[in-house]
């Protein structure tokens, strides 16, 4: 639940934060204690499908440059993830730097100045994100 009250307070420190949604590794049941911890469904959206699968694979990897794509579309404020993987891939690919770190996860704030240089063959949509539940 640290991690949903960290979601919490950020956006009640941050007027230009507070209605803009953020990206959140699905790590298993840990996502039930984020979505109780924010107090607020509607602005969380998950890396990958909720499914009772374990292994399924988290669309951050899937391709960065669509990613970031998809996070200047929908405004996201922070990327949150706990896979060293992940993390991996949030600071060479798309050169986001961390914050801080609360119960494993690490908190990426978004600028979303840096994502705007969107390449001609920018996808138009994000059907990836646009499925998953919020």
């Amino acid at each position: 639940m640290a991690v949903g009250q960290t979601i919490r307070q950020l956006r009640a420190a941050s007027q230009a934060g507070t209605q803009r949604p953020v990206v959140v590794e699905r790590a298993y049941w840990d996502y039930l204690a984020v979505i109780v911890g924010t107090n607020d469904i509607d602005q969380i959206i998950f890396d990958r499908e909720v499914t009772a699968a374990r292994d399924a694979p988290s669309l951050m990897l899937a391709d960065p440059t669509a990613f970031a794509i998809c996070l200047s579309r929908y405004e996201v404020s922070y990327v949150i993830v706990r896979d060293a993987e992940l993390q991996n891939a949030l600071e060479s690919e798309l050169a986001l730097r961390p914050t801080q770190s609360v119960n494993d996860y690490v908190f990426y704030p978004v600028d979303l100045a840096e994502l705007t240089r969107t390449p001609t063959d920018a996808p138009s949509a994000c059907p990836w994100l646009d499925d998953l539940p919020k």
